[in-house]
């Protein structure tokens, strides 16, 4: 399901298929990336890049990550569409461990943080590539748990925004201290029963990854207990 087509060959049909996360990762995942001094958004990249590592068998994993393209004050309250995704490279062995996986990527995550607005796409080897017309990629959503104004409150239920094409996309949503992991995908390229099995073995693989951050790469469980059986 994650062969990669050109543009032409394949129309573009977007669908969303939403896991949401056991209360118990929360708790987890709070305690360990306070361990590791890295950021909950890091940690699940990590475990994204790992599976889709485990599920092509390819040593080099590139993943556009989604960045806000708001981190200066002034951007903040600016109308339009600042968001931009860079491709994020990510090379992996048997021998890795996940913690040096996940110490890795949260370096490159933070410099691309620092330099995103300097991106150029046209000059990068693994953006200039007809091959990845329709990436895989990441994003990681923070939403506040309430507004207020005057008398006034109401919370953010749903919000989807669609800016550029893709093969498949892991959106981790936060919010009231849950997590939903929504699955977007192209359905012109993947079927639901795919993305639904798929979905299913990343929250196995963080649960993994969570319960042995120092376990090598390959030897992290992605396939549940129903799907054994």
């Amino acid at each position: 399901p994650f062969s990669r087509h050109s543009n032409k060959q394949k129309p573009f049909h977007p669908d969303i298929f939403t896991l949401r996360l056991e209360s118990d990762l929360v708790a987890k995942l709070d305690k360990v990336t306070t361990l590791y001094k890295v950021t909950i958004a890091e940690f699940l990249f990590a475990c994204w890049q790992t599976l889709l590592w485990r599920m092509t068998g390819q040593s080099d994993i590139v993943v556009n990550t989604i960045y806000a393209g708001r981190k200066y004050d002034e951007l903040h309250e600016t109308l339009g569409l600042l968001a931009r995704s860079l491709p994020v490279h990510c090379h992996f062995q048997d021998n890795f461990k996940f913690k040096e996986i996940l110490l890795s990527i949260a370096s490159t995550l933070s410099s691309h943080e620092k330099w995103q607005e300097y991106f150029i796409c046209e000059e990068h080897e693994d953006y200039d590539n007809s091959s990845l017309s329709l990436p895989i990629s990441f994003e990681f959503s923070r939403w506040s748990n309430q507004f207020v104004s005057r008398e006034v409150s109401f919370s953010l239920e749903k919000q989807h925004v669609c800016f550029e094409r893709f093969q498949l996309k892991l959106n981790c949503v936060l919010q009231q201290g849950a997590f939903a992991t929504e699955f977007h995908y192209n359905s012109e390229i993947i079927s639901l029963e795919s993305i639904q099995y798929l979905a299913e073995q990343f929250q196995t693989l963080v649960t993994s990854a969570l319960n042995n951050p120092e376990a090598l790469v390959g030897e992290l469980t992605i396939m549940s207990d129903r799907q054994l059986q």
